[in-house]
């Protein structure tokens, strides 16, 4: 895909299932959604998955993976992963037009 001048573009649409059956707000059943600490779960796996497939190597410590699963870090096979708390009405930024994308989304050279 690279070298075809392709990239991944995953879009995170809530959390994951072990965390309030990915629920949106991805927090915890209980949890307050206006406080910042109840995402902090949710920021994990969010970190994890930059870490493993952003192009960034990180320290094997800070790799939380099953036994038996490789320990990679900066894949470099992800250059974005923007997060959508909720239905956005399609809104989405058209990655062909750079100009379009959110400026923490922007491809950078």
């Amino acid at each position: 895909m690279q070298q075809a001048g392709l990239f991944a573009y995953p879009v995170v649409q809530g959390g994951v299932a072990w965390l309030n059956n990915s629920a949106v707000p991805p927090v915890a059943a209980n949890a307050d959604p206006t406080m910042p600490a109840s995402y902090a779960a949710h920021a994990d796996v969010m970190f994890q998955f930059a870490a493993r497939y952003g192009k960034t190597t990180v320290a094997d410590s800070l790799l939380k993976l099953a036994s038996g699963q490789p320990r990679s870090s900066g894949l470099g096979t992800v250059k974005y992963c923007p997060h959508c708390q909720g239905p956005r009405g399609g809104d989405l930024p058209d990655m062909q037009n750079r100009d379009e994308a959110p400026s923490d989304v922007r491809h950078r050279d």
